[in-house]
């Protein structure tokens, strides 16, 4: 095994999801993976760019999540970003900037969907999903009284908490479809997985 790729494999242990990665898992990740150094300042990911090219979790260094020239969060080593661009299919949402001295490691778009097939590795992403969407600003809508219980208020097909209001669960339309995707990612997953336990079974 790569030496290199040996560090970034011990690194990557250290946080979830890919502390749960089996052996044969990360013998598949080998030559998926590769450092990315970005000097202070420099623009990683932004709108304005066609689908991210992996997933990118923070080595070293801190990035920054701009919306409209914002910054809306930071991200230290072991977190992950690009993961909303690859699930949705679609530009980056938000413009991602290296604060100093920076390096990240990439797993291909290629590598991330692969794992998407892990139950765990998918619904991990999709919570992070939700977390992130609602560090955007929710695009005009003609909504009802954000008092509201967001189930009267609702498309037909979208999971809402029972007790959540239309204010908490403001969600543009690409939004909500992008979270309707990953949905569908991890109810594919976890039918793999019933399927093959059944099969252990008999």
């Amino acid at each position: 095994m790569d030496s290199e790729f040996s560090r970034y494999r011990a690194f990557l242990k250290q946080y979830p999801p890919f502390d749960a990665l089996s052996e044969a898992d990360w013998a598949g990740l080998e030559g998926a993976l590769v450092i990315c150094q970005f000097a202070p300042g420099t623009v990683i990911l932004e709108p304005s760019q066609t689908e991210a090219e992996g997933l990118y979790v923070v080595y070293q260094g801190a990035v920054r999540l701009e919306q409209d020239g914002q910054a809306v969060a930071w991200l230290e080593p072991g977190e992950a970003f690009g993961y909303p661009s690859l699930l949705g299919q679609q530009p980056p949402s938000l413009t991602v900037r290296a604060e100093g001295e920076t390096a990240c490691l990439r797993l291909s778009k290629e590598a991330f969907r692969g794992l998407l097939q892990k139950p765990s590795f998918a619904l991990f992403f999709s919570a992070r999903l939700a977390e992130r969407l609602r560090l955007l600003q929710p695009m005009a809508l003609n909504l009802p009284d954000l008092g509201q219980p967001a189930g009267e208020a609702a498309e037909a097909g979208v999971w809402l908490e029972p007790a959540a209001t239309v204010a908490q669960t403001a969600l543009s339309p690409r939004e909500l479809q992008v979270l309707r995707q990953v949905f569908l990612r991890v109810r594919q997953a976890q039918q793999t997985l019933a399927a093959r336990f059944r099969l252990q079974v008999l």
